[in-house]
Order: structure tokens, then sequence, then C-alpha cells
């Protein structure tokens, strides 16, 4: 008989393989409607899961950390600011939208919560994200050997492959959760050095290179960066050696890359993109600007990919997680999120001053990911990326204090 707490284990981790894998882009089928609302089959079969194996008992059976409870303050205030928001025209589709914003911020924080708990299963965890995230990689990989193929067989080697979309989102969402689980299987590499570890930074380290994402590859870079001025002379020969397959890879599954990452860089190819991304910024600070205080309510300023029904007062994605928290959540929810943000450096800073990478990749995606895509309240899938590498971080830090403990 499996016990009880292995069968929750792996449901937990089914809740990660279909918010990753599950297609779920803005043309999917995989939806179900509600009346006048159109809701994403993945975001209906993860509560499901959740509720049938009673996330409610979290607070009975886990200690919450200084950081949750930061969290969880945000939450509270957000979700209150968002139905006074709704409250005096009561607009069904305004409250829908709300409920489905906290969705976003709540799902995969529970996923979290859960599975941090279960540190004896820290191994089995960490396999099974790096999994998907190799499944997720492949799509990337595929894409570029099925256009490199297609390119000369029908000779199109003047015209440069289509940046790939994922079952995890866009180009843009997929390359980060990429870097996020990258750093994951890095640091698992660096502990264990196991053999799948080792395969699965270079299949996801190739993806990000890729997927010709400027934020993911410039993410990369300064992590890389970091791991050299921080690594002995004898394991930084193995890291370029990784490096180097990685390329070795890339070049093999699609040789015009080398040029599409150049160009992306370094001329005018991307100026269409960047002025796109300006003027949605743009028009997100003007919107911050109406309600800077406490912000429109969660889930009331910005559009959503979970959710195909729009409101009027809904602004397009401005493709910046500060700006889409200062819309929605104004100056003081902003300041609450950045408290926990802090919280988490603090409470962490004195558990891992050796391996720390985990630590220094989140302070890095909440400085600068974040400013490329809104990774926490838009979209639960982008959100998962940012709690995937908080639950490594927090397990690995039990395991070190545990450690700690056994040689006193």
């Amino acid at each position: 008989m499996i016990k009880e707490s292995k069968i929750k284990l792996y449901l937990y981790l089914l809740c990660v393989a279909v918010l990753a894998l599950m297609p779920a882009s803005i043309s999917t089928a995989f939806t179900l409607t509600f009346g006048y609302r159109v809701i994403r089959l993945n975001i209906v079969l993860v509560s499901i899961i959740l509720f049938s194996i009673g996330f409610i008992e979290i607070g009975s059976r886990t200690r919450w950390l200084r950081y949750e409870i930061f969290y969880l303050i945000f939450c509270f205030f957000v979700f209150m600011i968002g139905l006074i928001k709704v409250i005096g025209h009561i607009e069904i589709a305004a409250i829908y939208s709300v409920i489905e914003a906290m969705g976003v911020l709540l799902i995969p924080f529970i996923i979290y919560k859960r599975l941090s708990g279960l540190e004896q299963n820290r191994a089995l965890v960490s396999k099974v994200i790096v999994g998907v995230g190799n499944l997720v990689a492949l799509q990337f990989w595929i894409y570029a050997v099925s256009y490199s193929f297609l390119a000369k067989l029908m000779n199109w080697e003047e015209v440069a492959a289509e940046r790939a979309s994922t079952t995890v989102g866009d180009t843009t969402t997929s390359s980060l959760f990429l870097f996020c689980v990258m750093v994951i299987s890095f640091y698992n590499m660096k502990t264990t050095k196991n053999l799948f570890y080792k395969t699965s930074t270079v299949l996801i380290l190739t993806a990000i290179l890729l997927s010709q994402t400027r934020s993911a590859i410039i993410l990369t870079i300064l992590f890389a960066l970091y791991v050299i001025f921080t690594s002995s002379i004898k394991s930084l020969r193995r890291y370029i050696i990784i490096f180097c397959l990685a390329l070795l890879v890339m070049y093999v599954s699609s040789p015009q890359t080398y040029h599409v990452i150049f160009e992306r860089f370094f001329t005018e190819k991307s100026s269409g993109s960047d002025f796109e991304r300006a003027l949605l910024l743009k028009n997100g600070l003007n919107a911050f600007i109406k309600s800077p205080i406490l912000g429109t309510g969660i889930g009331l300023g910005v559009k959503r990919l979970i959710d195909l029904n729009y409101l009027p007062t809904q602004i397009p994605n401005p493709h910046n997680q500060h700006v889409a928290l200062l819309v929605e959540t104004g100056i003081f929810g902003y300041f609450l999120y950045g408290i926990f943000i802090v919280a988490i450096f603090a409470f962490f800073r004195q558990k891992v001053k050796e391996n720390n990478y985990l630590l220094v990749a989140l302070m890095m995606l909440y400085a600068l990911g974040f400013m490329f895509e809104p990774l926490v309240t838009v979209d639960i899938r982008a959100a998962m990326s940012f709690w995937l590498v908080l639950l490594e971080l927090n397990l690995m830090s039990k395991k070190a204090t545990v450690a700690i403990s056994n040689s006193k």
C-alpha cells in the first residue's frame, strides 16, 4: 500500500506538471465555460487536485515562516482592496477577475507550502521539477531542429526562425521559467554530481539560448559570472565544459541562432519590440498615476492569460512586474510585496552562506527578471517559476540545518 503522504506528494508534483506542460496558450482549446466566463482548464484541474487533498490543513501541520506571513498579509490586503473596488457596482465579471487573480497569487504558494514541508522527499521533488523543465526545454529544441531541417529542405537559409512558444506560455515566460529550473538543476549538479542534473543543465541552457530571449540570456550570463567569481579553478573547468557543450548543441541544432542572438542584442532588429514594450510600460505608468495609493484592485487593472474575457478597465500586459504591481496594488501593495522580498533575503542570508546560488538567482529574478515580464501576478504558469526556486531554497536550507544539527 502506498502511504497517504506519498500520494499527496505525487499529487502536488502533478500540479507542477499540469501547470507547466498542459497546453494553455492564448489560442488553446483547453478551456471550460462557466456562464459568460471562459477559464483555463489547467487552473480548474489544479484547483480540483488541491481541494481534493485538503490544502486547508496547511496551517495545522506546518510552521509558518516570517516571509510567508508577510506574503499572506500582502495577499489579504490586495484581496480586500479588490473586493472594495468592485463592491460598489457589483459586476460579476469584475468579481470573477479578482478571484482569478487571487488564484494566481495563492495556488503556486499553496503548492510551494505543501512541498516545502516534505523535506525528506527533497531529492524526488528536485528531480520532478528539473524533469518538467527538461520537457519544456525539449519543446524549444524540437522546434529549432525541425525548423533547421525544413530550412535546408526548402532552401529557407535566409529566413530566420520565429521565436517559439511552449506549454508554459510565450517565449519570454517560457525562457524565464527555464532559467529558474536551470538554476535548480545547476545547484543539484554542484551538490550531488548526478549525471541527470549535468545533462539537464546542458539541455536547459541550450533551450534558453535557442529561445533567443534577451532577458533570460542576460540573467543566465549574470548568473554565470557570479558562479565564475565564486568557484574554485577545478570546479570552473567543469562548468566551462558544460557551457561549451550547450553552445555546441545549440549550433548543431540551429546554426543560425548565433546570428539571430547577435542581431537581437546589437542591431535594430528588436527595435519594434522595444518600442512596443516602451508604449505598454507608459500605459501602465499612466494607469498607476490614476490610482497611486491603493491601485485599481487586484485582477482589475491588467489583462491575464488565464481569463479570455477582459474587462474594459484592464490595460494590456505592461511586460513589467513592478509596474503591474503598482497598477493593481498601488504604492502600499508594492511596499508590502517589497517587505516580503526583503524578508526572504533576511531569512536565507545566514542559512546559505556558501551555496547561495538559489538565493542569488531569486534576487536576480526580482531585480531584473521582473523588469521584462510580470512573473507572479498575471499568469499562474509564470508565477510557478518564482515559487519553484523558493521551494528549492527552502528545502536546501532545511537539509543544511539538519546536517549542522547532526554534526554537533
